[in-house]
């Protein structure tokens, strides 16, 4: 038989360490969606009215229940993994993606259109996944900037949305003369059902958030003419 020596020992504890802190850190967490703007999304009220209708609960009952839960898991979480979050910064290896916990049967879908004037009509220029509309995809499909995209259509997210609407108004003003108005806006869309394919109905489409940037002088973008949020 080898014996075992000392550094095989340390060998064998630090990974036993780094398995055990890496299980913990892959545990679902409630960090990152705990406001209540972002439980009033039309995706989390319909899985929570799905996982309702399953305990035979009403639908506000079983929605501040699972709050007070998720309160109370999200402080056992932060104690518990406060040395895991210590080590996973010292090596490297925290892992910024957390699993998805649930399908988006209303997913949004961004659009940038741009106006000639105060009052003239709104031109498609961007639109996510449509060939017919794609200004800038290269940049706007690119998957770093696509994860932040996808975070601007959320309530919690709407700085981010107002400065990344700004930052694609001054391309667009400076490429383009001729425009005096840019709107980021998003469009969710419900999923189609079996049911919906076989009869051939078209999705159904609601306009969401939105940012109006106006042009400045000088070319340069103003703060938004709308709130993000107004539709």
């Amino acid at each position: 038989m080898v014996p075992v020596g000392l550094r095989d020992r340390l060998r064998a504890i630090g990974v036993a360490v780094h398995v055990v802190a890496v299980v913990l850190s892959a545990l679902p967490s409630t960090d990152g969606g705990m406001r209540r703007a972002d439980w009033a999304q039309p995706a989390v009220q319909e899985e929570l009215g799905l996982w309702a209708d399953r305990l035979g609960m009403p639908h506000a009952v079983f929605t501040e229940r699972a709050w007070a839960f998720a309160v109370r898991l999200q402080r056992l979480q932060r104690a518990v993994l406060a040395p895991v979050d210590a080590y996973e910064r010292v090596t490297g290896t925290a892992q910024s993606w957390t699993m998805f916990v649930a399908p988006d049967r209303v997913p949004s879908r961004f659009l940038l259109e741009v106006a000639p004037s105060a009052e003239g009509p709104w031109t498609v220029r961007y639109r996510a996944r449509d060939d017919a509309a794609a200004w800038m995809r290269p940049a706007l499909d690119h998957e770093r900037l696509r994860s932040s995209i996808f975070r601007w259509a959320w309530p919690s997210r709407a700085r981010s949305f107002q400065h990344g609407c700004e930052a694609l108004a001054w391309r667009v003003f400076d490429a383009e003369p001729g425009v005096a108005r840019v709107r980021c806006r998003f469009d969710t869309e419900r999923s189609a059902s079996p049911d919906d394919r076989a009869a051939g109905r078209p999705p159904r489409v609601r306009p969401g958030r939105s940012v109006v940037v106006l042009r400045g002088g000088g070319g340069h973008p103003l703060r938004n003419a709308s709130p993000a949020g107004a539709p």
